[in-house]
């Protein structure tokens, strides 16, 4: 099956959404409007629990915040990642797991639409997900393989997001060396207008 037809009949066009960081937002509101479904995210998963690292979620925002976490044997992540609950629930009463889970009463889950997003190394960083509080027996197969595209492009940015905080905590990390070392050493530019000693670099 090609998944070609579907992202150029919705009107994507990535390429000009803006900064790099725009696309795993174009991806979230995209499949949020494609799946008629309130609630899209980005989670990551940090000590046990998934973290929102980008939501779409229009007029829900303070539901639903950014930076904000759930507990993730809270909610349908974990059982998803070890398969004792589908990729794709068009409604959350016909599954056990998910109706007997605190979680759907409480966020009003109808249906759900969720798929695994991986770093580099192959481990799990998150979960790409759509939420309704509504049953919807129109989700399909198409629909998932929809979902595992724009996934896939979140994918890539955040891995590309990953390498450079990965780049910047290395930075830090030889700055808090240097430092704990007492290997600084401060380099003065006695000739730079006016005539007065100003740092001009530091060296090890």
């Amino acid at each position: 099956m090609t998944l070609q037809a579907p992202l150029f009949s919705m009107g994507i066009d990535i390429a000009s959404s803006g900064k790099a960081d725009d696309v795993v937002d174009v991806a979230l509101a995209t499949m949020r409007t494609h799946l008629g479904m309130e609630v899209a995210y980005l989670s990551e998963f940090v000590d046990n629990r998934a973290v929102f690292r980008a939501v779409s979620a229009r007029g829900l925002e303070d539901v639903l915040p950014v930076g904000g976490s759930q507990q993730l044997s809270d909610i349908y992540c974990q059982h998803i990642l070890e398969g004792r609950l589908p990729n794709l629930i068009p409604d959350t009463c016909d599954e056990e797991i998910a109706r007997n889970l605190p979680i759907t009463a409480q966020a009003q889950i109808g249906s759900h639409v969720s798929v695994p997003i991986h770093r580099e190394d192959g481990s799990v960083y998150g979960m790409f997900c759509c939420l309704s509080p509504r049953p919807n027996p129109t989700l399909n197969e198409r629909d998932l393989q929809v979902m595992v595209t724009f996934a896939d492009l979140a994918k890539g940015q955040t891995q590309r997001d990953l390498r450079a905080r990965d780049a910047l905590s290395d930075i830090q990390a030889s700055i808090d060396a240097v430092i704990g070392e007492r290997q600084l050493e401060i380099v003065y530019n006695l000739f730079s207008p006016p005539m007065v000693a100003r740092p001009k670099g530091l060296r090890r």
